[in-house]
Parts: structure tokens; sequence; C-alpha cells
């Protein structure tokens, strides 16, 4: 077993206890290969005069994610701000040939500063085989350990892991932290029940538990975030928490980089890229220049100069396809007005 200390700004662990010699030598080797921002650091280690090992950690002065989250009563972009630091060192372990396995909210402390640092690195799993020693029991037996919460569905049953399934925790962490409750736990749930649902079941959307919450509280903050959810971040989230591995993103940093579409209000992965999807988002990126255009537009209209997209383009293009948004307004402005009646010089080809 491991037992915790603090001294001079630093957490020690000491293990005791059968097969600790094989528990220390993983976790150190993999605590000695990150060295991360947001990954508390391995400061030091040894054994004591008793013959025990130890190892030395950064001690971290914070609270786990989900409460800093309500305590500071962030926004939705703060909270997607955070998971993208919390992406960035899942995705370094990752590049250096470790899965975490317990990515929870209680093995994420932020700051006081608003840093989040990963830590606890007891189960996880050290993709090099000749390094990890996965034959052994001590590996078998880590491999038997996890939180139930935020297990993938692979993980609950037992098969052979890979990075997405620490995707899948990020997503389950993401959607916990955006709509306040678990997608698949319930209160009095049994452990058989939970894996069923986490296996078998779709979760409902986060904006959908956020607007219940709503109802049963009358918030009208609630209600806001709902509809700020509805849609992209929704899509998002549950991509990330596909019951299919294959159909996740496929790395941390794809994730992050959704969200960062998201915010930037550019199309995102999580959902189909069609042609009123990327002009709904071209829109609401410019609103202001193409606000204006299609009020020049309109003006032409009336004298039948609509302005159409170039010929010979075999890509839409941002300018292009602005003058596609700008045709598709002035239309449907015009078909309005004039009860459906054709505008001159409009044309579908």
């Amino acid at each position: 077993m491991a037992r915790r200390s603090r001294f001079d700004g630093a957490g020690a662990w000491f293990y005791t206890g059968q097969g600790v010699a094989g528990q220390f030598r993983i976790e150190r080797q993999i605590l000695a290969r990150l060295s991360h921002p947001n990954i508390a650091r391995l400061l030091d280690g040894g054994h004591t005069e008793e013959g025990a090992p130890y190892f030395v950690m950064e001690y971290i002065e914070g609270s786990n994610i989900d409460a800093y989250c309500g305590d500071h009563n962030l926004s939705i972009t703060a909270r997607l701000r955070l998971m993208q630091q919390l992406c960035a060192a899942v995705q370094f372990a990752h590049q250096n040939l470790i899965v975490h396995r317990d990515l929870k909210p209680s093995n994420i402390l932020v700051t006081a500063d608003g840093v989040p640092k990963l830590l606890d690195f007891g189960i996880a799993k050290l993709l090099n085989s000749r390094i990890s020693d996965s034959g052994s029991e001590l590996t078998r037996a880590r491999d038997r350990v996890l939180t139930p919460e935020y297990a993938s569905p692979e993980q609950l049953r037992g098969e052979p892991l890979g990075t997405v399934s620490d995707v899948y925790s990020l997503g389950t962490l993401l959607y916990v932290l955006l709509s306040g409750v678990h997608p698949h736990a319930r209160p009095d749930q049994t452990l058989p029940e939970l894996e069923t649902a986490v296996c078998e079941q779709e979760p409902p959307t986060p904006s959908a538990r956020l607007r219940d919450s709503a109802n049963a509280t009358d918030s009208r903050d609630l209600y806001a975030r709902s509809r700020e959810l509805n849609g992209d971040l929704d899509n998002i989230v549950l991509k990330a928490m596909h019951r299919d591995p294959q159909r996740r993103y496929q790395s941390a940093a794809a994730f992050a980089q959704d969200i960062e579409n998201y915010l930037t209000g550019l199309p995102v992965q999580a959902r189909p890229d069609t042609w009123t999807y990327r002009a709904h988002k071209f829109i609401r990126r410019n609103r202001v220049p193409v606000t204006s255009a299609a009020a020049a537009a309109l003006r032409g209209a009336a004298t039948g100069t609509v302005p159409g997209p170039q010929d010979g383009s075999a890509a839409i293009s941002d300018s292009a396809l602005s003058t596609c948004c700008i045709r598709a307004l002035v239309c449907s402005k015009l078909r309005s007005s004039n009860n459906g009646t054709s505008v001159k010089g409009d044309s579908t080809k």
C-alpha cells in the first residue's frame, strides 16, 4: 500500500506491503518521464533507512476541478479553457506512452492562480510492455483498479486499453463540469447498473440535464447555460464519450482542438460538415461585415445586381462562402417581402 505525507511544500509517498518494489518502479518510471506545467512534478525518490521505497512529489495546494468551477462560478468558456489545459497534460502523457486510466475530479487540482494540475499516476499504464512488465501479477491487479464513474466502457469490460480510453474519461469529466451531474450515475445505483448504463446506454445531452436542473430550480442562469450548451458543445462532449472507441476523438489534442473550434466560432468536427452549418458558423463569426455586405446587396438587388459566386471555383473559400451567405440572405429577405416572387438576376446554378 502507499502512505502519503506532506513536508516542506512537497508530498511524499511511502510504499509498504507485497509487490511494492514493482509498483514503485513502475510509477517512478512513469513520473520521471513527465515534465509538464499541468502535471505535478516528481522531485526526488529513494529508500528509507528501513528499506521502504518512496518518492517525493510537488505538493499542490488547490481544489478539485469540479469544486473549483462551482466555488468560483466559472463561465462555460472558463471551464472549457481549463479542460484544454488538462487535455494538453494528458496528450503529453500519451506522447510519452503513458495512459493515466484514472482521470477524475479528485485527481485534478486547480491552484489559486487557476492552473489545473494532473496528479496520481498510481494505476497509469506504460504502453511499452517491456517497461511495464504487463504479464506480472502486480500489473494484472493494477489493471482491475478503476473509478467506475469515469472509466471507459472498454476499461469496465477489462479489455486492452489505449489512449482513447483517457479521452472517454476526459469527455465524462467535461460533461460533469458543464452540466453539474454525472452522465450515468444515479442515487442508490448499484455497480452492475452503472456498468450497464456506461456500456450499453446513450446518456442525455449535457444541455438536457442542465435544463432539467433549471426546471427543478427555476434558475434563469441555468436556462441560459443550457441554451449555450445546446448544439456544438453537446456534440463535442458526446463524441468524446462515444461507446465505440473508433468514433471518439482519436487523441486528447483533437478533443482540445474541437473545443478551440467552438470557442473561435469555427465548425466543429463533432457536427456534420454541411454547407448550411458552415454558413451559419461563418455568419456568426462575421456578423458585422456580413450584415453590412447584406445591406449593400439588398440595395443592389433593387436594381437587379445581386452579387453571385465566381464561376469556375473548385472549392468554397471564405470569400465565396460570404457571397453565398449574402445571396441567401438577400433572397430570403426579398422572398419574404414579395410573397415568394422571384428576384431578377437570381439563379441556382
